[in-house]
Order: C-alpha cells, then structure tokens, then sequence
C-alpha cells in the first residue's frame, strides 16, 4: 500500500489519559477513515475511493459498496460521507509529533458539553480550495454555544 499522503487523527484527553478517536490516513485520493484498530482488532473502517465508491468493514469483514458519492475531485460545495461514534475509545494511546504529512487535532473531554457517548465524527468531502465552503461545513455542524478548537484541516493533494 502507498504511504500516506496525509494522516489525520482526532485525540480525545481526559485528564491525563488519551485515546486515539479516529484517523484517516490519504493515499493518493483514497481516504481509508475509521476507529483505530483495538485488543480485539479493527471494529469499523471506511474506504472513500477516488471513483466516489465507498465501502465499509465490519471487523474485518467487507460490506456491499456504499451508496452514491460523488468522486472526491467531483464534489461543488461539500458531501457528507459518512458519520460514527467515537467509542469505545482505548485509553493509552502515545501520539506521534504533528509533521508534513501526519494532523493530530486534540479534544480535551472536559470543555465538550455532552457526554462522550453522544460524540459524533463526521467524514465530509469539499469542494478544493474553497475555505468558504469549509467554513459552511463548520458553521452546519456548530452546537449551539459550543465549537471545536479552532483548527480548519484542509488537504489539497
């Protein structure tokens, strides 16, 4: 398999513990995202290729390719992937040194309003070069008086 042009990963803190939440490592225009595998292996993983299809793996196994999205070089304005939980989350994890290639986003538990069983990632597909469009993504899944740290995570490959 190619080497990842970008890794994104969502780290959640609590307290003193961290867990790796998500990550999507980008190859090429494939983008592989999902829960990092655990003691039991990998639960949930899904593939966006460049063709637009998507499928998803259930521990381990294939499902039938997902429905209509358009190719990530396709898409005007945003399409939503796909949406998933972030637990069950494995405390522990020792995160590697942000790089050119590698975005670690941390999310400390404690400043999030909900509980983390209601936490959301949500995988969206944006139209290139278009920081308006990601600031609308941003502003559709805003909670009222709560928003993420501030980190706008654009790749252009």
């Amino acid at each position: 398999m190619a080497k990842a042009q970008a890794d994104l990963r969502l780290i959640i803190r609590d307290g003193s513990r961290l867990a790796l939440a998500w990550q999507a490592p980008i190859k090429g225009e494939d983008v592989y995202a999902g829960s990092p595998a655990g003691p039991g292996g990998e639960i949930m993983r899904l593939s966006y290729h460049a063709s637009g299809v998507t499928h998803f793996h259930l521990q381990g196994q294939r499902l039938a390719p997902g429905g209509p999205s358009p190719a990530p070089r396709d898409v005007r304005g945003w399409h939503r992937v796909a949406s998933w939980s972030v637990l069950p989350l494995s405390w522990g994890y020792k995160p590697k040194p942000d790089s050119s290639a590698r975005v670690n986003v941390t999310v400390d538990s404690d400043v999030v309003p909900i509980p983390m069983e209601s936490w959301v990632v949500t995988l969206v597909a944006a139209e290139r070069a278009r920081d308006d469009v990601i600031e609308t993504v941003l502003d559709h899944y805003r909670s009222d008086g709560f928003s993420l740290p501030t980190s706008l995570l654009t790749v252009r490959t």
